[in-house]
């Protein structure tokens, strides 16, 4: 197959003109087989069915919504690295939220430990105090961190047992009445 080599539905009664098929595809709107088409015959196909005024509409329609599509998906991909930027939200599961925790506990291990990075950083800028104080800050934060994931996670599980509660209350308030 030629670089410019294309696989068309051939059928000019069918709106769908896109260039993406394969060998042995077919249409998926109408069913028929994808023809292999040079530039100059794929462009006559395309041609042919723009001027059908209904399928010109089809055509403009799809593209709408496929615009539409791309949209409403960038849009999705923006929430979910608004999202990814949290420390934690509504989305993720409590079986998540504690594989974070973990993760922020051996990160704050390193720290505490001290990393070979940071020793030999000691060593060549004569200045060991400041960057034990940046050390300790970056511990503080991260512990903070683990905290209010750990929050969050009892906050979860006292929601839940609160509305088995309520549950139970209204059973045994059925049962006495």
């Amino acid at each position: 197959m030629g670089l410019l080599d294309l696989y068309r539905c051939p059928n000019t009664k069918c709106w769908w003109d896109k260039t993406s098929g394969k060998k042995g595809e077919t249409c998926p709107e109408c069913g028929t087989p994808l023809k292999k088409v040079g530039v100059r015959e794929g462009s006559k196909i395309s041609i042919e069915k723009k001027k059908d005024p209904e399928i010109k509409k089809m055509i403009d329609e799809n593209k709408k919504r496929m615009d539409e599509d791309k949209k409403a998906k960038k849009a999705q991909e923006r929430e979910e690295s608004r999202l990814n930027q949290l420390l934690f939200h509504e989305a993720i599961t409590d079986d998540e939220l504690i594989k974070s925790i973990e993760s922020d506990m051996n990160n704050l291990a390193g720290h505490e430990a001290g990393t070979k990075w940071m020793r030999v950083g000691t060593l060549l800028s004569f200045n060991s105090t400041e960057q034990m104080i940046g050390a300790g800050f970056k511990a503080i934060i991260d512990q903070n961190k683990v905290l209010i994931k750990q929050n969050e996670l009892l906050y979860r599980q006292n929601k839940l047992i609160n509305t088995q509660l309520e549950i139970l209350n209204n059973q045994f308030e059925d049962i006495g009445e």
